[in-house]
């Protein structure tokens, strides 16, 4: 008989602040758009002017996904049941078409008449194909290249599609044979078509089902129609260790498996559910051939080959304990003949575009175990907490033993038990029998440092519980202000691939407030860290080993580990005058990095000292774009009722390969002189100016006190706008691909209130964004200095020699083009997402440098009127989005397209 069988789940939710990391956190997923052209084989190119056309982009799918054992790691393109995470994986897609007249669409009459369920296939020249005729805008002739008398380019059209193509073919009993995908609506049905889906039993047909988003009232003006397709269904997968067990089979118990969706990504909502069943999926899952599972404590291995998952319905369990619900359960069979239940409860929903893996263990018969060995709560008052405790009790055969006792003990009062799933009655101390789901009950953590627990089961097993710290109590937030101003270090930043050494100063003054014993310690990090199993953040007190740090050239910093470093608080006693000094290391690499799904993690030190005075430094580690704040933040100002055009923004500056020069339009092969990023946040970059006639596109240095020599400075200014007509986007975008400059209310007229509801600076960087240029940064921003493995290990000094108004103990490398400054930091109270913006000045209307080290000016793609369009101004201690002239030449931060 099998040994116990315990498992641990494994999750991540990008809506939650706070989740506890059980292992290693994968977020993956990426995004490729396909267009169509080119030429069907014996056939003539498609003209979208006549053909409607189409162009498909995949959201990334969320979660763990990881190398799977078997697989190498990398999903194998077009394999059913496997997870799409580009275009280039997909086959086929359905397409309809309500065509409206001129008149806009109406749900409550307008039918997908004009093409319902048309077939489209991807061909391995990456387009996509009609599999019969193509569709013609009403009225187009194709091939001929008049367009048939009934064309008329103010007519309607609205879209929507599904993926893959529907083939739900069932047999006798029911089950489906295809991959369980059924139209059910008609093509003379009004409003959005709708479809079915049962999860088929063979699992190499289970598709990953995607929804577009409905594209309404689109005109025949010869664009393809671009459908962006969201994940329909849960990718369920599974780990397993062991000690030398062979799985033969699966099968789940009391889950849904069949339900009804709307053909609308906007909203991905389920109905219509079946009745919880048993589906066994044995016969079709290739299992790990061979494989003899390693000892409990081995590295999990995938349970099936390939990727690995099954392709469900979304859905939410009932948790409560051995409720009269059919209870979601998993069967494993042995190749021994033997049979073990997992118990599923613990990941109480399935969520629609989420990768879960439930990572098995097998332990020895006959015993208690308990899990997870660490948790992570949040800092609220929790009745009960969304994590919860799993004892069970095996007998010496591997069943369940219903009989044996057991007592849960908590050593801190603010931790509590009870089995109650609503909270009720809870203890210090409880006892039970058998296997039972054990719910958490904690008051709210009123302290400024993590607080810990310990969960023990008899003298030998025991779980790890850390409550978090409420980074936006009044104890800490705002920070202090006895520092000397502008002086004392923010925050810190690390690439993925980075882990060295950060070297913090906060210098106390002569404030005695500020003086005496201070304490240094991590107080909050984001569900990508696992911090108390060897991937946190470590602090010292020890010198750094580099001999050349604070001079002009010193050791690179991932020559310089914090290997004396630990996760516990580090004190340290400052004098009048003095500076709080320590060190800050990560003990690993971003393993789960990915530019685009998964771009940073975050955290926060916090820094007590004097009396009652504290300081929070905000690190992040990635360099992908992210969001400071996020479309679902709350607002309540500048007249927003909701965030809608937040947008990721690049934590580095824009430069270019080559200073003084003109840099190619975005995306110019081959590349000339390309608009790059700098090497750190801290760094000035590039000046540009906003758009011009004859210098265009042109790369000013950050440090030359005048005009450049040999550049004519250029203020022509074209009077015209970023997107109108004459479209100066095209011409003037200095951004990489894939990038842009952000907006700040309408980019095709002036603007000058400006429109609040299409600023996306505004709206991703403020928590109150103001109109017009008032200020929008008081409560999330702080301006100082940026530990970034650059800054934090030159001389500080002033701004550029020569230069007009140039700060003071502002800036690094000020004598070259890599010169750095201070500058200001965002965050998100919520998140603690943050984004560092150097000071890095700016160049005059005329050319020469004003202000750096002092002020930072960024341009955004918005205009005030023709000769001045709106930028974000940082000084000190607040910022607001201004208006300036646009031949002023200005840095640029970048956002995702």
């Amino acid at each position: 008989m099998k040994g116990l069988l315990d498992f641990f789940m494994l999750r991540r939710n990008l809506s939650d602040v706070a989740l506890f990391v059980l292992l290693g956190l994968l977020l993956t997923g990426c995004t490729k758009t396909v267009e169509l052209g080119g030429t069907k084989t014996g056939g003539t190119a498609y003209d979208p002017s006549k053909v409607i056309a189409v162009t498909t982009e995949v959201s990334a799918l969320s979660g763990p996904a990881g190398t799977r054992s078997g697989s190498g790691g990398a999903a194998a393109a077009g394999t059913r049941g496997t997870p799409i995470d580009n275009v280039s994986q997909m086959t086929t897609l359905g397409l309809f078409c309500s065509y409206t007249n001129q008149n806009t669409y109406a749900p409550a009459s307008d039918a997908p008449g004009y093409m319902f369920d048309e077939q489209l296939e991807l061909h391995a020249d990456g387009f996509w194909y009609y599999s019969g005729t193509p569709v013609m805008w009403w009225g187009a002739s194709y091939p001929s290249t008049v367009p048939g008398a009934g064309y008329n380019a103010a007519d309607h059209y609205t879209f929507f599609a599904y993926a893959p193509f529907a083939t739900g073919v069932y047999d006798a009993t029911g089950n489906p044979t295809g991959n369980g995908i059924t139209v059910t609506s008609a093509f003379s049905t009004a409003g959005t078509p709708t479809l079915s889906y049962a999860v088929p039993t063979n699992v190499l047909n289970q598709p990953d089902l995607m929804l577009a988003l409905p594209r309404k009232d689109l005109h025949p003006t010869g664009h393809p129609v671009a459908l962006q397709l969201k994940h329909a269904l849960t990718a369920v997968g599974f780990t397993i260790v062991g000690n030398g067990e062979k799985v033969t089979g699966i099968s789940i118990s009391g889950v849904s498996t069949s339900g009804n969706l709307v053909m609308d990504g906007t909203a991905i909502a389920w109905t219509g559910l079946n009745a919880p069943q048993t589906t066994d999926f044995s016969a079709s899952i290739a299992f790990d051939s061979g494989e003899s599972y390693m000892t409990a404590t081995s590295t999990q291995t995938s349970l099936i080959t390939g990727d690995g998952y099954l392709m469900m319905v979304p859905q939410t369990f009932d948790t409560t304990l051995r409720a009269p619900a059919p209870k979601p359960l998993m069967t494993l069979s042995f190749a021994d003949g033997t049979t073990r239940l997992v118990d599923m409860t613990n990941f109480p929903q399935w969520t629609a575009g989420e990768r879960i893996t439930y990572n098995i263990i097998l332990t020895p018969a006959g015993t208690l175990s308990v899990s997870p060995s660490n948790l992570v709560l949040d800092f609220h008052a929790q009745t009960p907490a969304i994590q919860t405790v799993n004892v069970v009790a095996m007998t010496a055969s591997g069943s369940d033993d219903s009989t044996a006792p057991w007592t849960l003990t908590s050593d801190q009062p603010w931790l509590q038990f009870t089995l109650d799933p609503g909270g009720a009655s809870p203890t210090q101390t409880l006892n039970g029998f058998g296997s039972q789901n054990v719910y958490l009950v904690t008051t709210a953590n009123p302290d400024v440092t993590i607080r810990q627990a310990t969960i023990s089961l008899g003298s030998a097993l025991a779980v790890n519980v850390s409550q978090l710290v409420d980074v936006n109590n009044a104890l800490i937030v705002p920070q202090s202000t006895t520092l000397p101003a502008g002086t004392a270090y923010i925050g810190a930043f690390w690439r993925a691939s980075e882990t060295g050494e950060r070297v913090i100063t906060i210098p106390v003054g002569a404030n005695p407030t500020n003086t005496g014993t201070w304490t240094a310690q991590v107080v909050w990090f984001d569900s990508q860290w696992d911090f108390y199993n060897g991937d946190g953040i470590v602090l010292s007190t020890s010198s750094s080993t580099d001999g050349g740090i604070g001079t002009a050239s010193p050791d690179n910093a991932e020559n310089h580990q914090v290997t004396d470093g630990t996760i516990s608080p580090i004190t340290g006693t400052v004098g009048a005058g003095g500076n709080i000094t320590f060190r800050l290391g990560l003990q690993k690499s971003f393993a789960f990095f990915n530019a685009a799904g998964n771009p940073a993690r975050y955290a926060v030190v916090l820094i007590s000292f004097g009396t009652g005075q504290y300081w929070n430094l905000y690190l992040r580690q990635g360099e992908g774009a992210d969001y400071v704040m996020r479309n679902s933040d709350q607002v309540s100002s500048g007249g927003l009722a909701a965030r809608t055009m937040c947008v990721k923004f690049s934590p580095y500056n824009l430069t270019a390969a080559h200073l003084n020069a003109q840099v190619d339009i975005s995306g110019a092969t081959p590349a000339v002189n390309p608009g790059i990023f700098t090497q750190y946040p801290t760094q000035a970059g590039a000046f540009f100016q906003w758009a011009n006639l004859i210098n265009v596109r042109y790369a000013y240095d950050p440090i030359t006190p005048g005009v450049p020599a040999g550049i004519t400075w250029d203020s022509t200014d074209p009077n015209s706008y970023w997107t109108d007509a004459s479209n100066l986007a095209a011409t003037h975008e200095t951004c990489p691909s894939g990038y842009r400059r952000a907006t700040d209310g309408l980019t095709n007229t002036a603007d000058t209130g400006p429109t609040m509801t299409s600023s996306e600076s505004r709206q991703s960087l403020y928590l109150n964004p103001q109109l017009g240029n008032n200020n929008n940064s008081i409560n999330n921003s702080v301006w100082g200095y940026y530990a970034d493995g650059f800054f934090d290990r030159r001389p500080i000094t002033g701004g550029p020699a020569g230069s007009t108004s140039p700060g003071s103990n502002s800036s690094v490398s000020a004598g070259d083009d890599n010169i750095a400054h201070n500058g200001m930091l965002f965050f998100n109270p919520a998140t603690n997402a943050s984004l560092f913006f150097p000071a890095a000045g700016y160049r005059y209307s005329n050319g020469p440098l004003y202000n750096a080290g002092t002020y930072g000016y960024y341009w955004t793609s918005s205009s005030f009127e023709t000769t001045n369009s709106w930028h974000l101004y940082i000084f000190n201690i607040h910022s607001s989005q201004n208006t300036s002239n646009r031949c002023d030449g200005f840095t640029v931060r970048c956002v995702k397209n």
